[in-house]
C-alpha cells in the first residue's frame, strides 16, 4: 500500500493539501484522491466548489471522479460541472461552497489503516474578486455567505476494500447539511426508516439550476441507515453504507457527468441541524458485499458490522 500527502509547504499555495493512497494488488490497483482546504478565498485553484471531495478509481474502473471542466460555459450543465453538488463532498442548504479558509490538515501514513483529515470554515473575510465570482454568480449557483460560519470535516479511512468516511459539521443556527456521492453504472438503493422520528423539517431538494439536472429522483424520510449498490461492470460493484446522529434524508437518482451523455448514479443525504454527522463506508466487492450497517460512533468514530456479525471501529 502507498499514500502521499501534499500540505502547503509542499506544493504552490494554490494547490492546497491533499492525500492520494493507493493500494496495489494483482487485480489491479484501488486508487483514492482526497482533497483538503486551501486559504485562498476564492475558490479552488481550478475553479471547482469541491473542498473535502474524494475521488475513486478501482481495478482499472473510473468509479468516482472528479467531472472536470466543461466545454461550454453558459449553460446548468457547466455550472454544476464546476459546483459542490457534482463533487463528491459536504454542502450546506443546497449551495455551492463559497470562500472557505483551511482550518486544518493532517495525514496519518503509517497508521493502521492510513487516514487523513482535513477541516474548512465558511469565511468571506478579505476574499478576492476571482473567477469563483465572475464565473459562477452569473448562474445564480452560489449564494453570498451561505457558508459563513459554517465548519466541515472530512476524516477519511484507507482500508481496502473499504474506504471510511467520516463528516462532522458544525454551525451557529441551524442548516441544512448535504453529503453528495456520485458513482458510474446502474444504481439501486433501499433505506431503513426510522418510524419514531418527527415529520421532516427539511425544505425539498431545488428543482432548477443545477439541481434540475437531479432525475429519476426516488426519496425516504425519515432513514435511519441507507445503502446504495451500484454495478460498475460484470464482476465489479461498489457499495455505500450510511447513516447519521439522528434522522436524515436520503435521495437518489441520475446526473450527468462529462460528457454529458456519460450519466452517474447520484445519492443525496440531508440532515438539519448545527451540529451533524454522516458517517459513510463505500465497499468495492464482486457481487457479494460483506457490509451490512454502519453507525456513527462518538464525536469522530464510525462503526461497522458485517454479515457474519464481525464488527470494526475506526477512530482518529
Amino acid at each position: 500500500m502507498m499514500v502521499t500527502y501534499g500540505s502547503p509547504c509542499q506544493r504552490p499555495a494554490r494547490s492546497g493539501p491533499a492525500a492520494t493512497f493507493r493500494h496495489q494488488a494483482q487485480r489491479g490497483d484501488i486508487t483514492l484522491w482526497f482533497l483538503g482546504g486551501e486559504d485562498n478565498h476564492g475558490g479552488q485553484a481550478h475553479h471547482h466548489h469541491d473542498k473535502l471531495s474524494v475521488s475513486l478509481h478501482a481495478f482499472g474502473e473510473v468509479v468516482s471522479s472528479d467531472p472536470g471542466m466543461p466545454g461550454l460555459k453558459d449553460n446548468a450543465w457547466s455550472l454544476f460541472l464546476q459546483g459542490s453538488f457534482a463533487h463528491n463532498t459536504l454542502v450546506v442548504d443546497e449551495a455551492d461552497q463559497g470562500p472557505m479558509v483551511s482550518e486544518g490538515f493532517e495525514a496519518h501514513l503509517d497508521a493502521e489503516p492510513p487516514w487523513a483529515r482535513a477541516a474548512v470554515r465558511g469565511d468571506r473575510t478579505g476574499y478576492r474578486e476571482s473567477l469563483w465570482k465572475v464565473m459562477l454568480h452569473r448562474g445564480d449557483e452560489v449564494r453570498e455567505g451561505v457558508c459563513d460560519g459554517v465548519s466541515l470535516e472530512r476524516t477519511v479511512f484507507f482500508d481496502p476494500p473499504r474506504i471510511v468516511l467520516s463528516d462532522r459539521c458544525e454551525a451557529e443556527a441551524e442548516r441544512r447539511f448535504g453529503f453528495v456521492f456520485h458513482a458510474r453504472g446502474s444504481l439501486v438503493a433501499q433505506a431503513s426508516l426510522d418510524g419514531d422520528a418527527e415529520p421532516s423539517p427539511l425544505a425539498p431538494l431545488p428543482s432548477e439550476g443545477s439541481y434540475g439536472l437531479f432525475t429519476g429522483r426516488q426519496q425516504a424520510y425519515p432513514a435511519r441507515q441507507f445503502i446504495a449498490d451500484w454495478r460498475l461492470r460484470p464482476g465489479l460493484w461498489l457499495r455505500l453504507v450510511a447513516a447519521s446522529d439522528g434522522p436524515f434524508e436520503a435521495t437518489w437518482g441520475r446526473t450527468p457527468g462529462n460528457p454529458r451523455g456519460e450519466d452517474r448514479g447520484t445519492v443525496v443525504l440531508r440532515a438539519v441541524g448545527r451540529q451533524r454527522r454522516f458517517a459513510t463506508v463505500l465497499e468495492l466487492h464482486r457481487g457479494a458485499p460483506a457490509l451490512a450497517s454502519v453507525a456513527s460512533a462518538g464525536p469522530s468514530a464510525v462503526e461497522t458490522v458485517s454479515y457474519g456479525g464481525a464488527s470494526r471501529r475506526y477512530e482518529a
